[in-house]
């Protein structure tokens, strides 16, 4: 049965003054106790050094942005994208009528129109978020470039598709469909305004350029390749004997030692004897046979 510690009447201990434990007891070891991190000069108590509370992960800083990095065909996807949305704002369908009168809707009145300038958009925000935000994935070229050739192919269609048209002549608004301009006997027509040809163009050049992205093309320069050099059969030129295959330089101020073979011995060339020479004897005169002439 336990015993109370306390009992009434019996002081208490003062809380001020140190407790030591029991002699005999075991004391602590020095030097293992943890310690609390002290916070650095200028940050505030109870905060880690991102500046996020304990317990919670420090806000990571954004990359810095190297605008010297962003390649030629980057800008002129995000430029033609821009401008193509503004543009789309533009007349886009127009109607003529009998020559006197002519009315415009702007690329918005058809899904054709306003489709295809949002995919060339899209495809401009894509290469932008590559550029500004550091997304650096390898589906961000291959988005980029079926966002503007789908944009291209959608506002290329749009040339031989004409949407229901809203149109406002003279205070009237009058609905004009592709029906209604056939039924008109060539008393109206339909065409494309500025708008439209602007929208085309553009969607052309940010396609080709996220193309060029997707290629790994960094600018113009980088589209002509370097020609090989061959020799005189079309086969590449032979490297001569001796000389350093490349990737391994010989290395300067040490020269390549060459092999010495020991000096043949020399032996005394043996001299002949010169045979004596004879004057050369004439043969006889009555032995010298006759000189016949020819028979004429």
């Amino acid at each position: 049965m336990s015993q109370p510690t306390n009992w009434p009447g019996q002081p208490q201990p003062d809380p001020q003054q140190p407790v030591f434990p029991p002699a005999g007891a075991p004391q602590p070891a020095q030097g293992w106790a943890p310690q609390a991190a002290q916070p650095a000069p200028g940050q505030p108590y109870g905060t880690q050094p991102g500046g996020a509370p304990y317990g919670m992960a420090p806000a990571t800083a954004r990359p810095s942005i190297d605008l010297s990095k962003v390649s030629i065909f980057e800008w002129i996807v995000m430029g033609a994208g821009v401008l193509t949305l503004i543009f789309s704002f533009l007349p886009y369908y127009t109607v003529n009528i009998m020559g006197i009168a002519s009315m415009s809707n702007n690329g918005w009145h058809g899904f054709l129109g306003w489709f295809g300038a949002l995919l060339v958009f899209l495809a401009a925000v894509v290469v932008a978020a590559k550029v500004f935000m550091g997304i650096d994935q390898p589906i961000i070229p291959m988005a980029a470039a079926g966002l503007a050739g789908l944009g291209f192919i959608f506002t290329f269609i749009a040339l031989f598709v004409l949407p229901t048209l809203s149109l406002t002549y003279m205070g009237q608004t009058e609905t004009f469909t592709a029906g209604d301009l056939k039924d008109s006997a060539g008393m109206a027509s339909a065409g494309r305004g500025v708008g439209f040809w602007f929208c085309l163009i553009l969607a052309l050049v940010a396609t080709a350029a996220a193309v060029m992205i997707f290629l790994g093309k960094k600018d113009f320069s980088s589209l002509t390749a370097p020609k090989p050099v061959y020799g005189g059969f079309g086969a590449p030129a032979a490297q001569g004997f001796g000389q350093p295959q490349p990737g391994f330089a010989q290395p300067q101020g040490f020269a390549q030692p060459q092999q010495q073979f020991p000096q043949q011995a020399q032996f005394p060339q043996q001299q002949f004897p010169q045979q004596p020479q004879f004057p050369q004897q004439m043969p006889p005169a009555d032995q010298v046979p006759p000189v016949v002439p020819p028979v004429a």
